[in-house]
Parts: structure tokens; sequence; C-alpha cells
């Protein structure tokens, strides 16, 4: 129990008035402090960084120059049962010094048929119940001289913003 906790506890049993007020303040003292969609590194031989936006866990495996395109790599998990809809509506890469690379083209499943959205790259896919699917986000500005990122930006419908900060830039 955190200090504030146990400071909260012992002040709620000395005056019972204060227990509604100390509870509310103890809820949104949780909200604040409840995980962002920041990714974090799951393994240090693989990217591995993981984000979750509703039912899909995604996780960025790789980001390689294939010519002068730069793909990244993510595979979006669907935690629930039942099918759901991964819709990815835009992402951006930053670099190292700054600068930012708008996606331009965005392909989920490996399905021909899934329609870039006219305004943005953004796909949407059906998602089978506890199945993994991929997702490649890819960026055409980005110089090849670029070995790191600082962060990778990717827009889910519906859900916040994830995050994948810090990768290195890999060539095939």
């Amino acid at each position: 129990m955190s200090p504030v906790h146990r400071t909260a506890a012992v002040a709620a049993l000395r005056f019972p008035r204060l227990r509604g007020l100390l509870a509310a303040l103890l809820a949104v003292a949780a909200v604040a402090s409840a995980p962002t969609g920041r990714a974090r590194a799951l393994d240090e031989n693989d990217l591995g960084l993981q984000a979750a936006a509703g039912p899909f866990d995604l996780t960025l495996q790789s980001c390689t120059f294939r010519g002068e395109r730069l793909e990244c790599l993510l595979i979006a998990r669907n935690r629930l049962a039942t099918a759901d809809t991964l819709k990815v509506t835009g992402a951006e890469l930053y670099d190292t010094e700054g600068g930012s690379y708008p996606d331009r083209e965005i392909r989920t499943g490996g399905r021909s048929d899934v329609q870039p959205d006219e305004k943005r790259h953004a796909v949407s896919l059906s998602v089978p119940g506890e199945t993994p699917v991929q997702v490649v986000v890819v960026f055409t500005d980005v110089s090849r001289y670029k070995k790191k990122a600082s962060n990778l930006v990717i827009d889910v419908e519906g859900h916040r913003r994830l995050e994948f900060g810090d990768f290195p830039l890999a060539r095939d």
C-alpha cells in the first residue's frame, strides 16, 4: 500500500464524514495513474514493442527499408472470443532529429479487398476472435540513412493513439 493510500485509509477511519471525499480522490488518482498507450519492450532480441487498443493487442515487429519504402510490420491480436473490427485510421513516424512522416499506405491481413479511405490511408478489417493479423504501415519519405526512430504513432478508430517509441530501422 502506498503512503498516500495508507494516509487516506487512516483518515477515513478517524473522520467518517471524509470517507466519500477520500474515495472520490482515490478514484481520480487511480485513473490519472492508469497506463497510457505508450508501448513497452517485451523482448530485447526483437522489437516486440506492445500496446493495447480496446480488444486488440498490437505488437511492433519491425521497421525495415525495402528499396525506397520503409515498412513497419505490426501484429494485431483480437483478445475477444468473438470477431471484432479493427480500423487503423492513420500513422505517423518521428525520427530522432525531429522529422515527422505521415503514412503513405496501410495494409492489413494481407487482404486485397481492403480499400484505403480517400482522406487518409485507413483500413478496416473484421478480425475473428483470438486471432492475429498483420498490419503493414508504409512510409515513403524517410531517408534510408536514418538508423533509428523516436516514435511510431498508430491511430485506431474508437481508441487512443498508440505509441511505439525508440527503435532501430533495419535494412533488407
